[in-house]
């Protein structure tokens, strides 16, 4: 590839052999210059006279100027071409040699490589021993494998348990553990606003005992109610007090479902024939 500029010099101001000719072929020459550089242009007579724009007739008086005045040979080359430009100019001869150089420095680096592995002995083992049999297993497997994946209908992943799934878990489990209704558990759990936790479930059993009705009736009159939590001393239905065992009063309801200890229901049955016999 030719260079895609060459040196021109200021002398071509100053030059009379130039300066004496008409701008026109002045500029005819510098034309000539230019193609010179392109090695597709050949400077043959017929494609001179296209690229200048000129008929046949105006080149040959031009190309004669050119030739009495020492610029061209009668083939259209530039005389003295070489003399002007300089075979440094052009970058082709230098980037191969900075190929041929790089390509016998990786080829002698490969060389001294694979001279020093000669010596090396490569155990058989099961990591590194070449099994042509188990690898023609291997990738028939790995084939038949695709080709079942590709015709299976994909199932959707299940989406991992996120926060809320285990907040809503554990507030049911600890609201069956009272012995609540699951229907009720669910209401409850879809008018509260906030999250629910241990103490607040506590606190609700709590409340229940105080009004002496169970945990499953507090949290009914707290979905009636849309109430968030359950207090005695609100004005809640008497009328919707769970009716008590006979003989055993609250403490039973509540022992049943384990949520007190052994001498607390006794305190509460202590309690309550207590106000029994007060009443008589």
């Amino acid at each position: 590839m030719a260079n895609p500029w060459f040196r021109m010099y200021s002398e071509f101001a100053t030059d009379p052999k130039v300066q004496m000719m008409s701008e026109e072929n002045q500029r005819r020459l510098v034309m000539l210059f230019c193609f010179k550089c392109n090695d597709s242009v050949t400077l043959h007579d017929e494609e001179v006279t296209f690229l200048l724009r000129i008929s046949n007739e105006s080149w040959l008086v031009t190309k004669a100027v050119f030739i009495d005045k020492g610029f061209i040979g009668k083939d259209n080359n530039i005389l003295n071409w070489d003399k002007r430009q300089f075979s440094s100019d052009s970058s082709k001869n230098r980037v191969a040699e900075f190929r041929k150089r790089k390509k016998s420095s990786v080829s002698s680096s490969y060389d001294n490589e694979k001279q020093c592995n000669d010596d090396v002995t490569l155990h058989v083992t099961k990591c590194n021993a070449i099994d042509t049999e188990q690898n023609r297993y291997r990738t028939d497997t790995e084939e038949k494998e695709k080709e079942h994946t590709a015709g299976a209908v994909l199932q959707k992943p299940k989406k991992p348990q996120n926060d809320t799934d285990k907040k809503q878990n554990f507030e049911t489990a600890a609201l069956l553990a009272l012995g609540i209704d699951l229907v009720l558990v669910q209401d409850f759990l879809k008018i509260r606003k906030t999250k629910l936790t241990q103490t607040a479930i506590n606190a609700i059993a709590r409340e229940a005992e105080r009004a002496e009705i169970t945990p499953s009736d507090a949290v009914q009159i707290c979905i009636e109610r849309s109430w968030q939590s359950f207090n005695s001393g609100w004005d809640w239905n008497p009328q919707q007090k769970s009716q008590k065992i006979p003989g055993q009063g609250i403490a039973s309801g509540y022992q049943q479902h384990g949520q007190y200890t052994a001498k607390t229901a006794q305190n509460i049955i202590n309690c309550q024939e207590w106000l029994e016999e007060s009443s008589q």
